[in-house]
């Protein structure tokens, strides 16, 4: 399950990719994980960078059955009624420039790895957003959910969850503020992506870890912090 990713690029880098502007504070964060605020691309509004909370607000981050099913959707369940109501008006790009997975060492040991695209390019993941209440100011808060598919997984080939992104020449279509009949035609089309991938410090487990050093390649340790001789 993909539940860590780094959007570490600057501002300006940013708004390049996308033509926009920025709304609000924006700081590259190289950690970002569920009910934290990032940065969201919105199809209501596709010419500024919002900030939004993937998934959950933080008051509700450890109701793990709750968080689960509100930060990732499965691909496959997007034909669902209530899901294709969302997907025809509120739907979004999240920027990343890096994904974090981990690799199975042995039965009881994984290894966290960073994935980049070659070029380190910003590339757009899928998602759909959603407006609550805050029960604790009564503000209105956006949330966003990512859409993911199985996939083999870039460093060994085993079966993995991983998010779908968006063809850059489609980033506009899913942008648009119009209905769209079909969205999930968007999110099947092939994505000609090539990955490098290395091992990062597992500190980035830990949900307060933002530091710029977990972009950082670092001997194989697994989830404890041990050394392990597989890579």
């Amino acid at each position: 399950m993909c539940d860590r990713y780094s959007i570490s690029a600057a501002l300006p880098k940013l708004e390049e990719r996308y033509k926009l502007e920025a709304t609000g504070l924006f700081q590259p964060i190289y950690n970002a994980h569920p009910a934290t605020l990032l940065p969201v691309v919105l199809n209501q509004a596709p010419k500024s960078i919002q900030m939004c909370y993937w998934g959950l607000l933080p008051q509700f981050a450890n109701q793990k059955k709750l968080s689960n099913k509100l930060f990732l959707t499965d691909i496959n369940s997007l034909t669902k009624p209530s899901y294709q109501k969302i997907l025809s008006t509120s739907r979004c790009l999240i920027p990343a420039d890096g994904l974090y997975i981990w690799k199975q060492s042995s039965k009881k040991s994984k290894i966290p790895y960073r994935v980049h695209l070659v070029e380190n390019d910003i590339f757009s993941m899928a998602g759909y957003w959603e407006v609550f209440q805050d029960e604790n100011t009564g503000d209105s808060v956006r949330t966003f959910s990512l859409i993911t598919t199985n996939v083999e997984s870039p460093i060994d080939g085993t079966p993995i969850i991983m998010p779908v992104l968006i063809n850059k020449h489609l980033e506009q279509e899913w942008l648009s503020d119009q209905a769209i009949s079909s969205p999930t035609n968007l999110l099947n089309q092939p994505t000609p992506n090539v990955w490098q991938y290395y091992p990062v410090n597992s500190n980035m487990l830990l949900a307060n870890y933002d530091d710029k050093e977990v972009l950082l390649k670092t001997t194989p340790t697994d989830q404890l912090g041990n050394y392990t001789l597989f890579d």
